[in-house]
């Protein structure tokens, strides 16, 4: 059920609470409460990350402790005064504004998100405790594969059928790009590169078992056919990203992998055993055949390419619209103005400034949007979060033994650094559905250095 569930969420691309969302999280709900009570009665569900890593919990806890509380405690804002001072005497109120007196600015909307966190959080929490056993995390690991190959086979099929799969009116002017289901060239590369944590554990395991020097590491062995599909989906799915015509999406992967590979390798030396030392040069061997295919990609249809070029490599309304959203941010630094408040608190203070006479709903950099909405104290618990979620994984990855935990690990880690990176220009975290697929990587990374080996027979487990 859990992983009939995920694949659902793949498929999901409305905007919560569509009445999809609600019955979806009714399952995750359900699930969950099957997965508590088979942990009462002994079954085999990973309680043990749970309590492993209890400050991640806690602090996403917080967070929604946070937003809830903006909907109770009466703390004034700078968008309610504004209305209500004598700059706005003589003009009609917007339509959608109503006086209120607690401190979110838009309480039926920061509702919305406070149910949706709290979807997120139990979906978080229901993927810790069902990645209990090696035999759950490689089922994991293929039905990831499945997914983004499907989403990869359906962006390219249309762009190259010249089809639209949802409403053309939808589309954020990407017309010429692989979106699949999706209606932002950015969302599809984003989703996409989360999904490559399946066939990309895959190919660094294949390196990591490898004994020999890499410059042998292509002769030493056959991969098996689950690892020749972990290499093929791969690329499949780095064309697929190409072809989006994301810069952001698309380098982004490539930055973090090149990051995450030499703090590991640092990290490896200090303190740890000769094992991880070990085990992080041969994991180069991963990174250099994504290289390779990525270059690939990029050679085989120009359009990515393109926009690669000097001339184009600009931010376009951004700087101006991020320049709007910290004047904002300023006069309301600690607090914010409340969650799923953006679009009309940036509306109400972008006067007259240079940008299109557009709706702006998403500040199209997802650390100013929280700190806009939940002030640093929500960015802070956000941030902190994330901390400790790869300080977890790389500590892991060094220390210890097995292939499998360190090949999930660090693609996990390079997956999740990827899609934090892209936020910084991008609004991809927004999106449900991508949301839902970066918290169940963070889940891999909590749970699978606490996952059971002792159920495969010693001499047919792969360490």
């Amino acid at each position: 059920m859990f992983l009939t569930l995920l694949v659902l969420s793949s498929f999901l691309q409305s905007m919560f609470p569509d009445s999809l969302w609600w019955w979806w999280f009714s399952g995750v709900y359900l699930v969950l409460v099957l997965a508590c009570l088979s942990a009462y009665l002994g079954s085999s569900v990973n309680v043990k990350a749970l309590t492993a890593t209890p400050w991640v919990f806690y602090l996403l806890v917080f967070k929604v402790v946070w937003i809830a509380a903006s909907l109770f405690v009466a703390i004034g804002n700078p968008a309610t005064d504004l209305i209500a001072s004598s700059r706005l005497d003589g003009l009609q109120l917007p339509p959608w504004y109503q006086a209120q007196s607690v401190w979110s600015f838009v309480p039926e909307k920061t509702r919305i998100l406070l149910f949706s966190e709290i979807g997120v959080l139990s979906f978080l929490i229901l993927a810790v405790l069902m990645i209990s056993t090696r035999q759950r995390a490689l089922q994991l690991v293929t039905v990831l594969i499945l997914i983004g190959v499907t989403h990869a086979g359906l962006g390219m099929g249309s762009k190259y059928l010249n089809l639209y799969l949802i409403d053309t009116a939808q589309l954020d002017g990407n017309f010429g790009a692989a979106i699949g289901l999706f209606v932002n060239r950015n969302h599809f590369a984003a989703y996409l590169s989360l999904s490559l944590f399946g066939g990309l554990t895959f190919v660094i395991r294949y390196f990591l078992k490898q004994k020999s020097r890499f410059k042998r590491v292509a002769i030493s062995s056959v991969p098996n056919p689950m690892m020749m599909l972990a290499f093929i989906s791969s690329a499949l799915i780095l064309l697929a990203m190409s072809l989006s015509q994301s810069r952001a999406g698309f380098f982004s992967f490539f930055l973090s992998g090149l990051l995450l590979m030499s703090v590991t390798w640092g990290l490896s030396f200090v303190g740890a055993k000769s094992a991880g030392r070990a085990s992080v040069k041969p994991a180069f061997g991963a990174f250099v055949f994504l290289f390779i295919v990525g270059l690939c990609a990029l050679f085989l249809d120009d359009s990515l390419r393109a926009r690669t070029s000097p001339t184009n490599l600009v931010l376009g309304e951004r700087l101006e619209q991020w320049r709007v959203t910290w004047d904002v941010i300023q006069q309301q630094m600690v607090f914010g103005y409340g969650g799923n408040s953006y679009t009309d608190v940036f509306q109400l203070f972008r006067e007259d400034s240079v940008l299109r006479p557009l709706i702006y709903n998403q500040a199209h950099n997802d650390y100013l949007h929280i700190w806009l909405e939940l002030g640093l104290v929500g960015l802070l618990l956000w941030l902190a979060t994330l901390v400790l979620v790869f300080r977890r994984g790389i500590i892991e990855f060094v220390k210890n033994d097995s292939t499998l935990v360190r090949a999930g690990l660090l693609a996990s880690l390079i997956v999740l650094l990827a899609a934090l990176i892209q936020s910084s220009v991008d609004f991809n975290l927004q999106l449900l559905s991508i949301r839902i697929l970066f918290f169940l990587v963070v889940a891999v990374v909590l749970s699978l250095p606490c996952i059971e080996h002792q159920r495969v027979p010693k001499k047919l487990s792969e360490k």
